[in-house]
């Protein structure tokens, strides 16, 4: 029978939740002034229709959004269900760090983490851009914490170099297929921050977790676009590929494996870990089938998504569930 948490458990958990609310309500702050080369400081809180300033009990996190009905009470604007819900996300991480890595120095510093990671997020999904001011301390932070609390240097300054270099092979291959950079200088930085702060095999697995990501955001959003506008071709050339390649990888692997039968198409005689590999790798060229036949057939239909949310909920699934996912597919593959 589970026990229930001791008072002072709980109580800590209490503590550190609303430690999060306040400091998702900075995030905040931060996400909204930062791409505009505005001060994170200096006005104080203010709203950004009417500029009517926020007293102390118009600012409280989550509580002055639903006592106010989600509007301003100066120009009755809307407010942005995004506010509360950072809030409580900024909340949840600093729960879920506690309730992973204890309390400590550890636990401090992936704090810190969890709100670049947020403020990234929210920024490049806005603008489209992964900001250095963020990333770039980033780096430094994580070879620091990887210095003194987990005593893995050498391993997170190579996960950042592996990185980097992974992405820039990828942006190499769409110079040369579209003539364009497939990702921004900015997706470099933040898988050089990841690798900095997880590590070489965490690291790895934080971008192949975003490329997963990446690929099924493609795939819903080229779904979304053009089933909009019915243009079904490009999501076509998704499926036509991604569809094909997961039914012979599967083929391939299970015949190798002396199985034979229609089954083989299916992928039913493969491990859960191999079928989930080929289910993300079809979607990762499934999705990049489509985008390539978008730009090529049509500049105007030209599908731009931003990387960096994908990385970051790549990360962030290797911080937690990393190390028991590499041991589970370690005991899949030996």
């Amino acid at each position: 029978m589970p026990t229930l948490p001791s008072l002072e458990t709980a109580f800590t958990v209490v503590v550190i939740a609303l430690f999060g609310l306040l400091i998702g309500s900075f995030l905040n702050v931060v996400i909204h002034r930062l791409p505009l080369g505005e001060s994170i400081v200096w006005p104080g809180s203010h709203c950004p229709k009417c500029q009517h300033p926020l007293s102390a009990l118009e600012n409280l996190p989550v509580l002055s959004w639903l006592c106010l009905g989600a509007r301003c009470r100066s120009c009755k604007e809307s407010i942005s269900w995004r506010y509360p819900a950072n809030e409580l996300a900024t909340a949840g991480l600093f729960v879920g760090i506690y309730a992973a890595f204890g309390l400590g120095f550890q636990s401090g510093f992936l704090a810190v983490l969890a709100c670049l990671l947020v403020v990234t997020f929210w920024i490049d999904l806005d603008h489209m851009v992964i900001l250095d001011a963020v990333t770039l301390p980033g780096v430094a932070i994580g070879l620091l914490y990887s210095w003194l609390i987990t005593g893995h240097f050498l391993s997170a300054l190579a996960a950042a170099l592996y990185g980097v270099a992974a992405l820039l092979f990828i942006n190499s291959a769409t110079l040369l297929a579209i003539g364009r950079d497939g990702l921004g200088d900015g997706d470099m930085t933040l898988i050089a921050m990841l690798g900095a702060w997880l590590g070489l095999e965490q690291g790895l697995l934080a971008l192949g977790l975003g490329m997963i990501a990446g690929a099924v955001l493609g795939l819903a959003l080229l779904f979304g676009r053009w089933a909009a506008a019915r243009h079904w071709q490009p999501f076509a050339w998704a499926l036509g590929v991604g569809l094909p390649v997961y039914a012979l990888c599967s083929a391939l692997f299970s015949s190798l494996g002396g199985t034979g039968g229609w089954l083989i198409f299916t992928g039913a005689l493969l491990p859960a870990a191999m079928r989930a590999m080929l289910v993300g790798l079809a979607a990762l060229l499934g999705a990049v089938a489509g985008w390539l036949y978008m730009r090529t057939a049509r500049d105007e239909g030209y599908l731009e998504m931003p990387f960096g949310p994908a990385l970051v909920l790549g990360g962030l699934a290797s911080l937690f569930w990393g190390v028991p996912l590499l041991e589970w597919y370690a005991g899949r593959l030996f």
